[in-house]
């Protein structure tokens, strides 16, 4: 419904009206929710409130050497990817593993991190749709070039990822590719550039990759 604004100096100008209703039925969401970086992703700007409060929906792949990854679901409905570490996981190193990721997920190739929860070992995370493998099985789509440009990503934010599981390769809602779990990943320094040269993940990273994805059938030029 619109309604006439008199002015001053002209006609009468037909303006919107206000859906207060509107607003007070949804002010969770406009308390709760923002963008995130080009993604489209919401996540709660409370969410460090509410790690507590959450719902295990189903666990996300095998357990993992360093811990285990589930999906879960917030009272507002929101569901995001958590990583639970093992006891035995450093705060110092969790801590680490999630300033890799969000450097690399700021750079578009990552997960967004959404929260890291020292206290309980936790990293809570933008969930991924399906891992790469998996689509290969059923398609003849080829993802070489977004590897290639995942790998000489993380080479101009000096991260070497150091993990060669094909596992860690995945697919986002936007069926854009991504890699996952920077628990190995190190700080690209000057002995490293100079021990592998200007594209270290190029060498190290993307050269035991290829060797996974041979046991599943897939092989990278």
């Amino acid at each position: 419904m619109r309604r006439l604004l008199a002015h001053k100096d002209g006609p009468a100008q037909i303006v919107p009206k206000i859906d207060y209703e509107f607003i007070e039925n949804n002010m969770i969401n406009l308390i709760f929710f923002n963008a995130t970086r080009d993604t489209g992703y919401l996540k709660p700007r409370s969410i460090k409130k509410m790690s507590d409060d959450f719902e295990v929906i189903k666990q996300l792949g095998k357990d993992g050497a360093q811990g285990v990854v589930y999906l879960v679901e917030f009272p507002n409905r929101l569901r995001v990817a958590m990583k639970q570490f093992k006891p035995t996981k450093s705060p110092a190193r969790i801590q680490v593993e999630a300033d890799f990721q969000s450097a690399a997920a700021d750079a578009g190739i990552a997960p967004e991190v959404m929260h890291v929860d020292l206290e309980n070992k936790r990293i809570f995370m933008e969930p991924m749709q399906c891992r790469l493998v998996d689509v290969l099985k059923t398609s003849n789509k080829r993802f070489e070039e977004d590897l290639y440009h995942i790998m000489q990503t993380l080479d101009k934010i000096d991260i070497l990822h150091n993990d060669g599981n094909a596992l860690n390769l995945m697919l986002n809602s936007r069926d854009e590719l991504q890699i996952i779990d920077f628990g190995l990943s190190k700080k690209i320094d000057k002995k490293l550039r100079k021990k592998w040269g200007e594209f270290p993940n190029k060498k190290v990273t993307l050269f035991m990759m290829k060797k996974e994805l041979k046991k599943y059938n897939i092989h990278i030029k």
